[in-house]
């Protein structure tokens, strides 16, 4: 399926790029939708864009209709036609001839830009040194995790997808990291491979109001996570969560309440709350900013994942109490932020926490503190986008001047 949108015309482009994702990238609702739209709204003001998504049929057919009308942007979608499996994965023929095609009617691109590193077997072998490959994490390390946890995953399946890794981050022109820790791996992988760092911007919420000084004792604390439940990682930190943490805060404090926010929630995880005193399901949320607000401390029970998660992002932005698991979180927070959140891996720990937080307003107020005065080593949206074009502009540079491109 080809569901195309031309979109207006487009006065005094500068460049030509091709931009590939394995999302709708609308509504912006999650890490990477966030980051697509707010780096194709940026680069519509200097491009345009062929943007070509290969998306699974269920989110094609819900977010189809809130794809924007942008000047400059024209809107190609696939349907995944890849095997299902462990691993991330997109598959269609018809995108790659697409692609081929575009490129030969407009004269070819200045950049390829990829949200992923399994994308790359979908570019035409000619456009792939003009390829930008952006990983949010690596996704070898995620399923060596989920094998820990219990996962049915083989060593054959890790190994098969370390070397699909190691094989974009080759083939492509540039790769991009969005962690230092995701940058040292992938140079560690290979040294040829040198990753351009590029965090994601932290401003797609407004910083929090002030709120009135911490006192007493939090006798029924409101506890808060959200997701993404088609995400396996946070289906697994939602029933460890339910299993293994909240009990043993109940156990300290007895009125504390759960609330468990998002979207794509399963009817396992939802009888798992239903079972479980105290946790209430909150569903999708229309406004984050306010939800984060009246909550009294955020949780994120992570043991699988890399690279900087979203939530963790927005919940600093807006000065919420944090405790994490060092994967949910610790990658890629700057440290005047990292050391005003709670960091445990293991389920007393993390529940002590909370129960000592609850227990104690001046330490409270003491790193809430901290997060409103560390807001200003958050890199903006602006500065993420701008180094990205950057990026873009000297790869175009370097291909085009190169012996094999008279």
């Amino acid at each position: 399926m080809d569901t195309s949108r031309t979109n207006g015309a487009y006065q005094g482009a500068r460049s030509r790029v091709l931009f590939v994702s394995p999302e709708m990238p609308w509504p912006t609702v999650g890490g990477l939708r966030i980051r697509c739209g707010m780096l194709l709204r940026r680069a519509l003001d200097e491009a345009k864009v062929d943007l070509v998504v290969v998306a699974p049929d269920a989110d094609i057919a819900r977010d189809t209709a809130a794809v924007p009308e942008l000047p400059g942007l024209s809107t190609h979608i696939f349907a995944d036609e890849s095997a299902p499996g462990p691993a991330p994965d997109r598959a269609s023929r018809s995108a790659t001839e697409l692609m081929r095609r575009l490129a030969t009617e407009t004269g070819g691109y200045d950049v390829v830009h990829l949200e992923r590193h399994f994308l790359l077997p979908l570019v035409p072998p000619e456009l792939r040194s003009r390829s930008v490959v952006v990983d949010y994490n690596i996704e070898s390390q995620l399923l060596a995790q989920r094998a820990e946890t219990g996962d049915l995953v083989s060593a054959a399946e890790i190994n098969e997808l370390r070397r699909r890794e190691l094989s974009a981050w080759r083939g492509a022109g540039a790769v991009v990291a969005l962690s230092p820790e995701d940058a040292e791996e992938m140079h560690h992988r290979d040294p040829a491979v040198h990753p351009h760092l590029i965090p994601n911007g932290w401003d797609h919420l407004p910083q929090a109001p002030s709120r009135p000084p911490d006192e007493g004792q939090l006798t029924s604390p409101r506890l808060f996570f959200v997701a993404d439940y088609d995400y396996p990682p946070n289906r697994d930190a939602f029933a460890w969560l339910i299993a293994e943490v909240f009990p043993r805060i109940r156990e300290r404090v007895p009125q504390a309440r759960l609330v468990l926010a998002g979207k794509n929630l399963t009817p396992e995880l939802a009888r798992l709350s239903e079972e479980c005193a105290g946790a209430e399901l909150l569903g999708y949320v229309d406004n984050l900013p306010a939800e984060l607000d009246r909550s009294d401390i955020v949780l994120c029970p992570l043991r699988i994942g890399g690279g900087v998660k979203v939530k963790m992002i927005e919940a600093i932005r807006r000065s919420c109490l944090l405790v994490s698991t060092t994967v949910g979180g610790i990658q890629g927070i700057p440290e005047p932020l990292r050391s005003a959140v709670c960091f445990a891996d293991d389920a007393d720990t993390f529940a002590g926490h909370v129960i000592r937080l609850c227990a104690d307003p001046q330490e409270r107020s003491r790193r809430r503190a901290e997060l409103r005065a560390g807001q200003w080593a958050a890199p903006t949206w602006e500065e993420s986008s701008v180094r990205m074009l950057r990026l873009w502009s000297r790869l175009s540079a370097k291909v085009d001047s190169s012996p094999c491109q008279a």
